[in-house]
């Protein structure tokens, strides 16, 4: 469980991570 909690916050920050990713690959042109 203490795994699973750890997950869930860096969970949040890969999203926020894949959001500003996303982003860039757009402004890129790809």
């Amino acid at each position: 469980q203490k795994l699973h909690f750890h997950y869930g916050l860096t969970e949040r920050q890969l999203l926020r991570y894949v959001h500003i990713a996303g982003k860039a690959k757009r402004s890129t042109g790809q």
